[in-house]
């Protein structure tokens, strides 16, 4: 038996450079990145609707640590953001013609 698959388009999003697409099973939630937009976008499953942050620098990549908590890591920063709060992990160093890219935390956060 063959199975079926259907895909949808969640919302009108454009993004200049679209990537670490991750799903958050807890918070019912799409995340990604818009790199060079300096954009973060979530899509909630449960609102059905595209939530936009804009920042001031390069948005690299998320991950998912400790449950919900969202790893954000920018251009030359990484961050810890848990709903309204957010801790700041590392910055600055980098030499500023590179950037991050992929990113992995294991279920423990590391």
């Amino acid at each position: 038996m063959t199975e079926e698959w259907r895909a949808d388009a969640l919302g009108v999003t454009h993004c200049e450079l679209g990537e670490s697409p991750l799903f958050s099973q807890a918070g019912s939630t799409l995340y990604f990145v818009d790199i060079v937009g300096q954009e973060l976008h979530a899509y909630s499953l449960a609102q059905g609707g595209v939530r936009t942050q804009k920042f001031p620098q390069l948005v690299c990549a998320v991950a998912l640590a400790d449950g919900d908590k969202l790893v954000t890591i920018f251009d030359d920063e990484i961050t810890w953001m848990d709903g309204e709060v957010t801790r700041h992990l590392w910055s600055g160093g980098l030499d500023p013609t590179l950037r991050f890219n992929d990113v992995q935390v294991d279920p423990a956060g590391n």
